[in-house]
Order: structure tokens, then C-alpha cells, then sequence
């Protein structure tokens, strides 16, 4: 190798790589390609720190993917000499590279342990981005113009890489297709709510950003608190309450899952055995559960809310309101606006599933509500992947009066990308315990409660 290649090893000596990792990476590969497909799910050509290691598996990545030539140390060192001498991107001879790839090859302690190696280069490349992305953010504090909202969003992206979620933007159609090989030999991973009818119609996938509108009293906070409850079972979920304090939500949590009437929690009013045992069993499962509550989230932008997701490492995140955090703009449409575009970004650069809560503006006179209804909709209803809307239907009381249900509600998907849209789900609202239980309305017409049902997860009494 020519002292130019030399000369650029030398100057990057600080930054942590592995020497031994990058050739046995590549060494692995040379000995047998077909690891090639597993080397690239792994790694990119940008974390290679080596120059000549970056270009070297650029051009076994074209043959992978060309199939034009088999990778092997000569077919690789013809392509390499060519590529220099057309951009003098890599100085070697082809004496001098011949006999670093073969020497390469001979020096893998095991082939088996390829992606072990792989991982090792993987792990280098992000503390370097980790050191170039802390380095920026103390320069940035040093300036006497900072802009700590510049600062908050590299240190989220900090918080993101440390958290191991992907930045890759862009996918050849090779790539794609591995990835899609790849997906279909797993289960399928969806965000599960505990409502089966729901995660029929409208799949939440990871990265979803979800809007679940609706107007006051309809239910929507309980609503998602069973949802977060049951989410909770498998994935890390935070929930922000921008209006209601944590032991409220927890109160609210307790009623639902134990069956406890909630306000015999508000007013410290559990004294039965029965009762306290009921709540015990319900919330131990919980206790070790990665679920979180930022109930003083009054006041939060976006950028607060994403960077506290991505320290608890968090899979799902909550938001109650969207229209209640902090954002710029001249008016509250342009607000907004803003913020629905962040939390839409948000979800698809993190992987983090999104769920926000909207209040509606009024329905007119016998209009049923619908997306067209959220506040400052145009931007909202664009952005979600799925709009969910909780109603509460109008319905003759004894004296022959029209007025809303106390206990129907239906939830209607309005809008699913890759699903069903205009979708109602009728359910039971039982205020007292803040529990909702999906409902069967051909049994409702014979005069059948929603309670000889048998759904799964009603209590026993």
C-alpha cells in the first residue's frame, strides 16, 4: 500500500475502530460469499473506518448485489484497481493488494463468527457518530448564539443513536428485498391495544403516528390508559398527560384493570379486603413493567417529549393533547400544524409508535362526528397513519328525550393508511370502573346485556 493510504490511517488513529474486526468482516466474506447477504443486513460501507475497507466492501456489495461476478479476493482487487484508476479513490499496487487481501482472508479466526465481527464494526461506527454528535452539541453551547432547540434536536439524535435505532434513509431495492425476506420469517410484530376488533381493522405498526380525537366526556384518556395498559404487557410505553397529574392517570389504571370503583380510590375509601386484594393482583403485574407517566409535561415541545422517550428507551409514547404542547407560530391553526408535522417526523426517524389525543371541534345539528372535526384538522388528518374517533352516540332516555349515551360509545376508524377506513366499533363504557368492553349489537337487539357476551378480560363479579 502507498503512503498516502498510510498517511490518512494515521491522522484518524483517535477515533475508536478495529482493525482486526474490519478485516475479519471482510476476510469472512472473501473465504465464503454467502455470508455477504447477513454481512449487509448488518453494516454499511460508512462503517467501515478504514478508507480502503469502506471502498473494498462497496465493491463486494455491487458484486453481491449485480451477481455479474462472484466475490473472491481476485474479482475484488480487478474491480478495486479499476475504481482507482478511474477516481484515485484507493492507492495500492496490485502486487501490494493482492497480498493484503489474501493475508486478510488467512487471519480470520473463524468464519462462524462473522456477524460477531460485524457487530463489533457496527458498534465503533456509532461511537464515532456519538463523539461527532457531543462535539457538535458542546460547540454549540459555547457559541453565544445558541440555539437550544438546534442543541435539543442533535442531542435527541445523540439519545437515538445510543438507543440503536436505525438513521439509514435511503434503501436500494436490493436492501429492500432482503429486509422483506428477512420480515417475512418473523411473526408479524404489531403494537397490540388489547382490543382485538381494533387490531383487525387498523394495524399499528412501529413508527405509527396515531390520532385518537373526540369531544369532552366521551372518554378518550380512559380509552388510552386501557391501551397503554395492555401495551405495557410487551413493550416500554410512556405515557405524557399535559393536564392530568400521575396518580390520577394511576387511579384510572387501577379502576380498570381491578374493577375497583375509581372514585372509591379518589376518596381513599378502600377498605374492603376483597377490594384491595382485587387491586393488588390486578397492578403486581405492572410493577415491573418498563411504564412510565410525565404527568408534569405542561409546557413540553416536541423535542423535550422525543428526547424523553428515547432515554427511557420507550416503544410506544402517549401524548395528552397534541394541541397542549408548546410550539411557535403566529396563530393556533399554524401551531398546530407544526407540531403534528413533528410528531409525524418523530415516529418515523426514532420507530417510536406515537399515540396523540385531539379534542374536536363541535359537530353541526345531527352530523355525526368524524376526522373532519379535529381542531385545526388539515395537517392532523394528513400526517396520521390512522385517526381513531370516539362517539358518543344520541339516544331516547326514558321520557322519549333524545341525549347522549352515558354508556354506548362507538369508535370509528376514519383513516388507515394500510387498512380499513370507516370502521365502527361499538363498545361499553363503564365510567365507574373506566373500562371499555366491545359489544355485540345483534345480541343488544334481542335484549342481550353487553355482559352475557363472555369477552375476555371482564371481571368475574
Amino acid at each position: 500500500m502507498a503512503t498516502k493510504q498510510s498517511s490518512q490511517w494515521v491522522d484518524l488513529l483517535r477515533l475508536p475502530y478495529s482493525m482486526e474486526a474490519e478485516q475479519a468482516v471482510l476476510g469472512s466474506v472473501l473465504i465464503d460469499p454467502a455470508y455477504m447477504r447477513d454481512v449487509m443486513m448488518a453494516v454499511s460501507a460508512q462503517d467501515f473506518y478504514i478508507p480502503l475497507h469502506r471502498v473494498l466492501f462497496e465493491v463486494m456489495e455491487g458484486m453481491e448485489n449485480t451477481r455479474e461476478k462472484p466475490i473472491d479476493a481476485l474479482t475484488a482487487l480487478d474491480l478495486l484497481l479499476k475504481r482507482r484508476d478511474k477516481d484515485g479513490e484507493v492507492f495500492l499496487d496490485e502486487a501490494g493488494g493482492r497480498n493484503y487481501l489474501f493475508q486478510m482472508a488467512k487471519s480470520v479466526p473463524s468464519t462462524a463468527n462473522v456477524m460477531s465481527y460485524a457487530r463489533i464494526v457496527r458498534e465503533k461506527a456509532k461511537s464515532r457518530e456519538g463523539i461527532a454528535l457531543a462535539q457538535g452539541i458542546a460547540e454549540t453551547l459555547r457559541a453565544e448564539s445558541a440555539e437550544f432547540e438546534e442543541i435539543s434536536g442533535d442531542a435527541g439524535k445523540l439519545l437515538q443513536l445510543l438507543s440503536g435505532t436505525s438513521q439509514q434513509k435511503v434503501f436500494s431495492s436490493a436492501q429492500l428485498f432482503r429486509r422483506f425476506v428477512e420480515q417475512m420469517r418473523k411473526p408479524l410484530d404489531i403494537i397490540e391495544t388489547g382490543m382485538r376488533e381494533l387490531d383487525f381493522h387498523a394495524q399499528i405498526d412501529k413508527g405509527s403516528y396515531v390520532v385518537v380525537g373526540g369531544r369532552p366526556s366521551t372518554g378518550k384518556t380512559a380509552l388510552t390508559v386501557q391501551f397503554m395498559l395492555d401495551i405495557a404487557k410487551t413493550r416500554k410505553v410512556l405515557y405524557c398527560s399535559l393536564e392530568t397529574s400521575a396518580d390520577r392517570l394511576f387511579q384510572r389504571g387501577i379502576a380498570n384493570r381491578s374493577g375497583v370503583e375509581l372514585r372509591t380510590l379518589i376518596r381513599h375509601e378502600l377498605q374492603r379486603e376483597d377490594e384491595k386484594q382485587c387491586v393488588s393482583d390486578a397492578m403486581s403485574p405492572y410493577v415491573e413493567k418498563h411504564l412510565f407517566y410525565e404527568a408534569e409535561a405542561g409546557g413540553w415541545t416536541v423535542e423535550q417529549v422525543r428526547s424523553c422517550a428515547l432515554q427511557l428507551q420507550s416503544e410506544v409514547v402517549f401524548i395528552d393533547y397534541l394541541s397542549l404542547l408548546e410550539q411557535g407560530g403566529k396563530d393556533m391553526y399554524e401551531q398546530v400544524t407544526l407540531i403534528s408535522k413533528k410528531l409525524r417526523t418523530m415516529a418515523q426517524n426514532t420507530g417510536i409508535t406515537v399515540i396523540a389525543l385531539s379534542q374536536l371541534n363541535r359537530e353541526a345539528k345531527g352530523e355525526m362526528a368524524g376526522m373532519h372535526n379535529l381542531r385545526q384538522s388539515g395537517q392532523v388528518e394528513q400526517d396520521a397513519d390512522i385517526v381513531l374517533i370516539l362517539v358518543r352516540p344520541d339516544e331516547p332516555n326514558r321520557q322519549g328525550k333524545i341525549a347522549p349515551s352515558q354508556s354506548k360509545r362507538y369508535l370509528r376508524v376514519e383513516k388507515c393508511r394500510d387498512g380499513a377506513s370507516h370502521v365502527q366499533i361499538p363498545l361499553h363504557f363503564d365510567g365507574k370502573t373506566q373500562r371499555f368492553t366491545v359489544i355485540d349489537e345483534a345480541l343488544e337487539a334481542k335484549g342481550l346485556s353487553w355482559q352475557a357476551q363472555g369477552e375476555e378480560g371482564e371481571y368475574p363479579w
